[in-house]
C-alpha cells in the first residue's frame, strides 16, 4: 500500500539476471498491483476505470478485441494541487497537475477530443513567442504523442489524415479530434530485426503540449500525461512461459512520473497542507545553488538563500512518496522524466549505506526493449546498472528485486544526483541533488528457485511483408526539400546545434569524404554543395501566422525561407546521422515518429569514417551497464555533451513515418528558443 516517505532509483543498466521481452498483448488483467493511485487511469485493460474523461468501446463487444479509447482532454487555466500546495494558476489538463495514464495495445485506436479552454489573459509564459503573435501565443496550444511510431498527420480544416500533428495551432475555444491508430504491423527492419513485421513496441510513452515558443511553461504547469503500450508488465519476461507467469505473479508495478515545478510560498513543504502558492513559470536553474542543506534534508525539494522560493521535485505529483514492497515480491518501476528542462541522474541507494549505489535490471529505454546484435545471444540476460541519466522526455523500466533471502527490512532511496550541464561552472544549468522517493523492502525468506529475467526478442511475423517502397527517382522531390543522403557516395547527415546571440539554431547538411576508397578521419568530411541550411532558429521556417513554410527557397538565396531536411523510404534504412554540439552546454536530441541507436564502429566504417578519429559522448552509452555491449539500445532522446558529438543509426522504413514532423533539443527552454528543425519523409 502506498504511503508517505522516501524511495530510490538508478542510472546505468541494472541487475544482471533480467530478461527483456515483448509479451502477450491480450487484455488479461495484470497480476501485479498498480501502486500508483495518484495517476488517474484510462485503460483498455480491466478494470476499466470509467470517468468523465475516459471511454472505452470495443468492436463487437469482444473482450480482447480492438478497442477505441476516447480521452476528453481540455487545456485550461486555473489552480492545481501539487505536493500539498494549492498553486494559484497554471496551464494544465482537466484542472489537474497530472494528465490521465492512458493504457493501450497495438491495434487500438486512441482518440483525443482536445479542447483549448486556456484563459485569454493572466499568466505569461516567457519571452519565446517566435513566429507567432506574442499577445496571443500564450493561449494557443496543441498536442503531441511522444515516442509513438504513428503517422504524423491529423484531421484539420485544411488537411486530412489521422495521427500526431505538432504543427496544429489551436486558439482559445478551438478543438481538434486526434485519431491515432497504434500499429500492429511495423516493418521489423525499423529495429534492425529480420525481414517481417512487428507490433508497435510495448513500453512507456507520453503525451504533451508542443507549441513552439511556450512548450516549456505549458509542460511545467501540468500539460502532459503518460501513455503505456501493452500490458504494464509486458517487458517482465523469463526464459519460458512458466517462468514469465511466475515472475509477473510476484511483480508490483509503479508508474513514476517525474516532474519539477518552482513556486513561491511562505509555508515550508512539510507543512503545506493546502497552503497557497504562486507558480514561477520561467524556471531558474540556479535557484538552489545557495542551499546549505544536506541532501538528506532535501526530501523532494530544495531552496536557496530565499526560503520562500521552493523547487519541488515530485513523483506523481507527490513530494517524497514511499512504497512498500512485500515479502517475496519484486517491483517494476516505470519511470518517465516529464520535466520541461530538468535532467535527472537517477540512482538507488540503501539508507543503511548512503554512499553505495544499489544495482537493478533495465528492461527498456524510451519505450523499446533492447534488441540483439547479429552475433549476440538470441536470448540475452538483461543488463545490470546502478545509475541512469534521464534527460527531459527520457523513460526507462527498471526491476528491483525483493524475492531473495533477505531477513531484514531494507529502505532504498531514489535520488537524483544532480548535474551541471555546462562545459564549466559558469555555463549551462545546475540541476540540484534531491531525494525523490523511497522504497521499503519487507523481509523475505529464501526463494523456491531463481527466476531470471532475460531480454526477449521482439516477436517478428514473417507471414506478411512490409509494403513495398518506391525508388526515390520515381517520386518527385517536393518543393522546399533538401535531397536525401546517398549512401553509395558515403554521404551522411550532420546536424549541428549552434548558439546564437538571439538564442539557439540548427545547421543541417550532407557531408562526404574526399574519395570513396577506404576510411577517412572525420575531419576530412566536407559539406556537399547545395545541402547546407543554417545555422538558423526554427522560427526562420515559419510564416507570420506561425505555420511552417514547407515550400522553402533556394539555399543561400532566400535566408528567410530555407529548405528543410527530406528523407525517402526508398533510401531510409540504415541512415547515419551525426549530431554535433560545439556549444558549451549539454543538449538532448529528439526526433519524432522514429527510434535510433548509437552507431557502431562497423556502421562508421561502412560510411567511410575512421572510427579511431571520432570522439563520442562518454555518457551516450550506458557505461555502467553490465551485459549491454552486445545489445542495440533504442532511443528517441539522446544526450549530446558540450563540445561533443554522437553518431546514430536511424531507420526510415515504415509507412507510418511518411509525413512532416520535427527534430529538436528536448530541453524545452532550448527548443522554445529556436533549437528545432522540420523534417519531411516521402515514399
Amino acid at each position: 500500500m502506498p504511503r508517505k516517505g522516501p524511495m530510490c532509483i538508478f542510472r546505468s543498466l541494472c541487475y544482471a539476471s533480467l530478461l527483456f521481452g515483448v509479451l502477450n498483448l491480450s487484455a488479461a488483467s495484470v497480476r501485479g498491483q498498480n501502486l500508483s493511485p495518484a495517476l488517474e487511469r484510462c485503460s483498455v485493460f480491466p478494470p476499466q476505470n470509467r470517468s468523465e474523461f475516459c471511454r472505452v468501446d470495443r468492436e463487437g463487444q469482444v473482450p480482447d478485441g480492438p478497442a477505441t479509447l476516447t480521452l476528453e482532454l481540455t487545456a485550461t487555466t486555473g489552480p492545481i494541487l501539487v505536493a500539498g500546495y494549492k498553486i494559484a494558476e497554471t496551464q494544465n489538463y482537466n484542472g489537474s497537475y497530472l494528465g490521465p495514464l492512458v493504457e493501450l495495445r497495438p491495434g487500438d485506436l486512441f482518440k483525443v477530443r482536445f479542447l483549448n479552454a486556456l484563459a485569454p489573459a493572466g499568466i505569461r509564459l516567457g519571452a519565446h513567442h517566435h513566429g507567432q503573435n506574442a499577445s496571443s501565443a500564450s493561449d494557443q496550444t496543441n498536442l503531441h504523442t511522444h515516442g509513438l511510431i504513428v503517422t504524423p498527420n491529423n484531421a484539420a480544416v485544411t488537411a486530412k489524415g489521422d495521427g500526431d500533428n505538432v504543427f496544429a495551432q489551436l486558439g482559445r475555444g478551438q478543438s481538434l479530434d486526434y485519431n491515432i491508430k497504434i500499429p500492429t504491423a511495423l516493418p521489423a527492419s525499423i529495429l534492425d530485426l529480420p525481414s517481417g513485421i512487428i507490433p508497435h513496441p510495448a513500453g512507456l510513452y507520453w503525451y504533451h503540449a508542443h507549441l513552439h515558443g511556450v512548450s516549456a511553461s505549458q509542460l511545467a504547469g501540468g500539460m502532459s500525461g503518460l501513455i503505456s503500450i501493452g500490458r504494464p508488465d509486458s517487458n517482465v519476461v523469463g526464459p519460458d512461459d512458466a517462468t514469465t507467469d511466475a515472475l509477473r505473479a510476484k511483480t508490483d508495478v509503479i508508474h513514476a512520473l517525474l516532474r519539477d515545478i518552482q513556486i513561491v510560498s511562505g509555508t515550508t513543504p512539510d507543512k503545506a497542507a493546502g497552503s497557497p502558492a504562486a507558480w514561477m513559470p520561467i524556471e531558474d536553474p540556479a535557484l538552489c545553488l545557495g542551499t546549505s542543506a544536506a541532501v538528506a534534508d532535501r526530501p523532494g525539494f530544495c531552496s536557496g538563500s530565499d526560503a520562500s522560493k521552493i523547487w519541488l521535485f515530485t513523483v506523481n505529483g507527490d513530494r517524497f512518496p514511499t512504497w512498500d514492497v512485500h515479502s517475496g515480491r519484486n517491483l517494476l518501476l516505470r519511470i518517465a522524466n516529464t520535466s520541461a528542462s530538468a535532467s535527472y541522474v537517477l540512482s538507488l541507494f540503501d539508507a543503511a549505506a548512503p554512499g553505495v549505489r544499489v544495482s537493478y535490471e533495465l528492461l527498456s529505454v524510451d519505450g523499446v526493449v533492447p534488441t540483439t546484435k547479429s552475433a549476440a545471444s538470441p536470448s540475452p540476460i538483461a543488463p545490470v546498472t546502478d545509475a541512469l541519466r534521464l534527460m527531459p522526455a527520457g523513460r526507462a523500466e527498471i526491476y528491483i528485486r525483493n524475492d531473495a533471502d533477505n531477513p531484514n527490512k531494507r529502505l532504498l532511496v531514489l535520488q537524483t544526483e544532480g548535474l551541471q550541464t555546462g562545459s564549466d561552472p559558469s555555463t549551462g544549468d545546475n540541476w540540484p541533488q534531491v531525494q525523490l522517493a523511497q522504497i521499503v523492502l519487507e523481509p523475505s525468506g529464501p526463494p523456491p528457485g531463481t527466476l531470471s529475467l532475460r531480454l526477449a526478442p521482439q516477436t517478428v511475423t514473417t507471414l506478411q511483408q512490409p509494403s513495398e517502397t518506391h525508388p526515390l527517382a520515381a517520386t518527385a522531390l517536393p518543393v522546399g526539400c533538401v535531397r536525401d543522403l546517398d549512401a553509395t557516395k558515403l554521404e551522411h547527415r550532420r546536424i549541428t546545434f549552434t548558439q546564437r546571440v538571439d538564442g539557439w539554431g540548427i545547421r543541417t547538411e550532407l557531408v562526404a569524404p574526399p574519395n570513396l576508397t577506404g576510411v577517412h578521419p572525420i575531419g576530412m568530411f566536407r559539406a556537399v554543395a547545395g545541402t547546407t541550411v543554417g545555422p538558423i532558429p526554427f522560427e526562420r521556417y515559419l510564416k507570420g501566422d506561425g505555420s511552417v513554410n514547407w515550400d522553402g527557397g533556394d539555399v543561400g538565396s532566400n535566408p528567410k525561407s530555407p529548405k528543410h531536411v527530406c528523407v525517402s523510404l526508398s533510401t531510409g534504412h540504415g541512415q547515419l546521422w551525426e549530431i554535433s554540439n560545439p556549444t558549451g552546454e549539454l543538449h538532448n536530441f529528439h526526433i519524432h515518429q522514429s527510434k535510433f541507436r548509437i552507431a557502431t564502429d562497423k556502421d562508421l566504417s561502412r560510411y567511410g569514417i575512421d572510427p579511431q578519429t571520432t570522439v563520442t559522448n562518454p555518457t551516450a552509452k550506458l557505461q555502467n551497464a553490465k551485459g549491454a555491449d552486445d545489445l542495440y539500445i533504442w532511443h528517441d532522446t539522446m544526450p549530446i555533451e558540450a563540445a561533443g558529438r554522437v553518431f546514430i543509426v536511424i531507420n526510415f522504413d515504415a509507412e507510418e513515418q511518411i509525413g512532416k514532423f520535427v527534430f529538436h533539443c528536448h530541453i524545452l527552454e532550448h527548443e522554445d528558443s529556436g533549437l528545432m528543425a522540420p523534417v519531411e519523409v516521402i515514399p
